[in-house]
């Protein structure tokens, strides 16, 4: 189980960009999401997420304190130094 406060995760709000920069557009999902903070990401590569909701279940197993959600879309924020 991942505490709600484990400084590893970050969460995306609901709804559009309203910053430039890059974003990976993740469709059709189920993600956790936390009650009021969003979607969770763990170390702000890792969305937590899976278009299978079975599979997603188990996520859930690690969130105990999340909702699943099923989103149609979600602009996850992404640094491009992640990637080199």
């Amino acid at each position: 189980m991942t505490p709600e406060d484990d400084p590893r995760l970050t969460f995306i709000p609901e709804g559009e960009p309203d910053a430039r920069g890059f974003y990976q557009l993740i469709i059709n999902s189920w993600w956790a999401v936390h009650p009021t903070k969003g979607a969770v990401v763990f170390r702000r590569s890792s969305p937590q997420c899976n278009s299978n909701e079975r599979i997603a279940q188990r996520i859930k197993e690690i969130y105990p304190w999340a909702n699943l959600e099923f989103r149609a879309r979600v602009w996850m924020p992404i640094d491009l130094r992640d990637w080199q």
